[in-house]
């Protein structure tokens, strides 16, 4: 088999992503602006962490995060 060019890895050319943690005061703010309403969408980019972060901080104290 002949390779056209060169095979190119781009998890190697990418940059680390860096964990980003909520400190104790953010997470109750994420959880009190939840509980006044606010997206999870809108959570997510005020915190600047993933979706997955923020449901996971909501189920944690049993708020509904959907």
């Amino acid at each position: 088999m002949i390779l056209a060019g060169p095979v190119r890895d781009d998890r190697a050319a990418a940059e680390p992503q860096l964990q980003r943690r909520l400190t104790p005061v953010e997470v109750e703010t994420l959880v009190q602006e939840r509980a006044d309403g606010q997206t999870i969408a809108t959570l997510v980019r005020q915190f600047g962490v993933h979706r997955t972060t923020v449901m996971a901080h909501l189920r944690r104290i049993g708020l509904p995060h959907e």
